[in-house]
């Protein structure tokens, strides 16, 4: 079989056209398939552009978060204007848990950071950190979050501090927790919201002399409508400085305390001064009374003698219900006159212009005069010793004696330390008392020295006598050795009187004896008596040196003791700022 030209002509033509048409179809499902493959590529672009831009706004937002999170610690904790502190729940000491304060060591050399009591089965106490909050009776971490189950932050809590004007005063902070949530849970910023939650790593109190530190690890999720989520951590913290609350307990205790007078004239009656008498003083370590040592030398120096101001008198009651006191004429005393009476008791009185009425101190507290310790008597054994004629020189063997009478003239009679009944020494004698290897103890029941005897003095000595010392003649003592503190006079009853012109020096304790210095005779020391009488120009001049007299007065003494307490009730200093901050939890 055989086709003609024209035949084959129009076959190959058919062909042709089929061929063509498969090519088209084969163009066209290849163009299909691009376009195809074109528009998926496409939409794979288009989503991963929109999840980017999805977590880069959830990134955003959570880290808006945590710059709210810092303005609103700044806010709550920052130095409240009341209180001028920072109003962190106050520090616990005591060791039972608490859950309205925190506890901490302050200050710590060492913070010690542990994990919260619960956090085998809570995540957040198992963050370490150096300060914790009692809650179910245990210390765990401080947290603050959307969850009443994790928080244990208190929500209302009190600081007690003092105010501007120093008064303590308790402050209420209530609400905080709440506040926390109303502004940093499901928080709106664009079109997403974010939560907060924050742990407190550490709370250290500053040190001496430099800052410490609050931080708080505070972690930030946020959520857009479309399901997309960030979380964002970082840290809170500022300098602080300690704030503290001091308050003063005073407590006043009252007691009986003993007031020992110091040496002066004592009555334990009254004071009579006559005449050109005086009361001053003197110090005996400066040298003689009234001698030239230059002013400013002591205290109450008058001038620049070896004279002061300080012969104080004391009067414990009336003298013949007339009064403590009695001064006539320009009788005196240069320091006070201390008495019992009350004014305008008529207790004292004045006649003359020697004393000035401003130096009489009344209402003092009674007197308490110690009893006068017995004297002795001598052996019935002991034998009795007299001297007759004249120009004789005679030391007493040491022992005891009863009567010991000096007559005569010019007759020397040295007593060796001992108990004795009654000295009696008359005419122009003298009688030589003490020793230069100590003192010397006399027991006498009377001593008595008349006409111009002399009274010779070469050691301390301590005499005592039970019944009257009369002085009548004269009396020194070795040049520069002796002090009236070194002649101790005790005189149970009886009397004591100085006479003429004999001075005398001493520390006499007389309280139930009146004593009388009369004429131009002078004491130096203190004397104690029962009524002390001082007429013409005998003098007392006080030995500021003395030891005290005895006497004393009970006097009601309130002693406030103040307890000052410290403690810390707050914190003040920098501004909350954030570090560290990280894509992703704590």
């Amino acid at each position: 079989m055989y086709f003609q030209r024209d035949d084959m002509k129009s076959c190959l033509a058919e062909g042709q056209r089929g061929a063509a048409l498969v090519l088209a179809m084969l163009t066209i499902l290849v163009v299909s398939s691009l376009a195809g493959a074109m528009l998926f590529s496409g939409s794979t672009d288009a989503l991963i552009h929109n999840n980017e831009v999805s977590a880069r706004q959830a990134f955003y937002i959570a880290e808006s978060g945590l710059h709210h999170a810092t303005g609103w610690f700044m806010s709550r904790f920052g130095a409240d204007p009341s209180t001028g502190f920072w109003v962190l729940p106050e520090r616990n000491t005591s060791s039972t848990p608490s859950p309205t304060k925190l506890t901490y060591t302050e200050p710590p050399a060492e913070p010690v950071y542990s994990l919260g009591a619960q956090s085998g089965s809570n995540p957040d106490d198992a963050i370490p950190t150096s300060v914790k909050i009692g809650a179910g009776g245990v210390l765990r971490n401080v947290v603050i979050s959307s969850s009443n189950s994790t928080t244990t932050f208190p929500n209302d809590y009190t600081v007690t501090a003092n105010d501007s004007s120093g008064v303590s005063t308790t402050y209420y902070y209530n609400g905080v927790v709440d506040d926390f949530r109303a502004h940093l849970v499901n928080h709106s910023v664009g079109n997403g919201m974010f939560s907060i939650k924050a742990i407190m790593l550490a709370l250290n109190p500053p040190p001496s002399g430099a800052n410490g530190i609050i931080m708080w690890q505070v972690t930030s999720t946020s959520r857009l409508p479309n399901g997309a989520t960030a979380t964002v951590s970082g840290i809170i913290s500022a300098p602080i400085s300690a704030v503290s609350n001091t308050v003063e307990t005073s407590v006043e205790t009252s007691e009986m305390t003993t007031i020992v007078l110091p040496p002066g004239v004592i009555a334990k009656d009254g004071l009579i001064l006559n005449g050109n008498a005086k009361v001053d003083s003197y110090r005996s370590d400066l040298g003689a009374y009234n001698a030239n040592i230059g002013s400013g030398r002591y205290e109450g120096q008058i001038g620049s003698t070896n004279r002061g101001s300080k012969g104080d008198a004391w009067a414990n009651g009336p003298h013949n219900n007339d009064g403590s006191y009695t001064f006539n004429g320009n009788a005196h005393v240069t320091g006070k006159a201390y008495t019992t009476a009350a004014p305008g008791s008529g207790r004292v009185i004045i006649n003359g212009p020697g004393m000035n009425p401003n130096n009489v101190v009344y209402s003092q507290p009674p007197l308490t005069f110690p009893p006068v310790p017995a004297v002795p008597s001598p052996p019935a054994s002991a034998a009795d010793f007299t001297v007759n004629g004249s120009g004789k020189t005679i030391t007493l063997p040491n022992g005891n004696y009863k009567d010991v009478t000096v007559n005569g003239s010019s007759n020397t009679v040295t007593l060796p330390g001992g108990t004795y009944e009654d000295l009696i020494a008359n005419g122009n004698n003298t009688i030589v008392l003490g020793s230069s290897l100590g003192t010397t103890t006399y027991n006498f029941r009377s001593f008595t020295l008349n006409g111009s005897t002399l009274l010779r003095i070469v050691g301390p000595v301590q005499i005592n006598v039970a019944n009257g010392m009369t002085y009548n003649g004269n009396e020194s003592t070795t040049i520069g050795s002796l002090k009236p503190s070194d002649v101790k006079i005790n005189v149970v009853s009886g009397s004591f009187t100085l006479n003429g012109s004999a001075d005398a020096i001493g520390i006499v304790y007389a309280p139930n004896v009146n004593v009388n210095i009369n004429g131009s005779g002078d004491f130096f020391g203190s004397i104690v008596g029962n009524r002390i009488t001082l007429n013409g120009n005998g003098d007392i001049h006080v030995d500021e040196n003395s030891a005290s007299s005895g006497v004393y007065y009970q006097q009601e003494v309130t002693t406030t003791t103040t307890t000052t307490t410290t403690t810390t009730v707050g914190y003040s200093g920098g501004s909350f700022s954030l570090s560290g901050m990280r894509q992703g939890g704590g």
